[in-house]
Order: structure tokens, then C-alpha cells, then sequence
């Protein structure tokens, strides 16, 4: 964030904040890293962070309907495949 302020003007770090966190994060991290030595080092970083975080982040959001089909005697395999599929159907079909 302080990189934001000290780079554009108050108005347009407003801007970019109330865009929401695809601005900072596509769009202004990208220009911001271009522009400094190591910058590509340093997206390449971040963004295998990033994808790190939301792996994880999904792990953990499927390990309860896993762990409920586990608990009324289904198999690991079956009940990630069941929790993996009802996951994808309500991402993709039901908006």
C-alpha cells in the first residue's frame, strides 16, 4: 500500500483501492514490480505465494464435506470425489 500513495497522486490511490483487490493486485502490483530492479523475481514470487494461499484456502473450505461423508462410512476416495464434484457444479452452474 505505501508504494500506491507514493506513486500516484491521493485521488487515483483512491481510485485504485475502491476498484477492489484485482486493481492492486493485477494491475498496479504488475506495473509497480516492473519498474523496480528484481521486479520480475518478485512477481514470480508473489504469485506462486498467491496460488499457494488459495490452494490452501480450498483445502480447508473442502475438508468438512469430506470429513461428513467420511463420518456416514463412505470411502476417502469417494467422498473427495462427491465433495470435489458438488464444489465444481456450485462454482460453475448455480450463480
Amino acid at each position: 500500500m505505501p508504494a500506491l500513495f507514493a506513486g500516484v497522486s491521493q485521488e487515483a490511490a483512491v481510485e485504485i483501492c475502491a476498484s477492489g483487490n484485482y486493481g492492486l493486485t493485477f494491475i498496479f502490483l504488475i506495473e509497480v514490480a516492473t519498474n523496480i530492479p528484481g521486479g520480475a523475481l518478485l512477481l514470480i514470487l508473489f504469485f506462486l505465494a498467491l496460488y499457494a494461499a488459495a490452494l490452501s484456502s480450498i483445502l480447508s473450505m473442502l475438508i468438512g464435506p469430506i470429513q461428513a461423508f467420511l463420518d456416514i462410512g463412505w470411502s476417502r476416495m469417494k467422498s473427495t470425489a462427491v465433495a470435489t464434484a458438488i464444489g465444481f457444479i456450485n462454482r460453475n452452474f448455480i450463480d
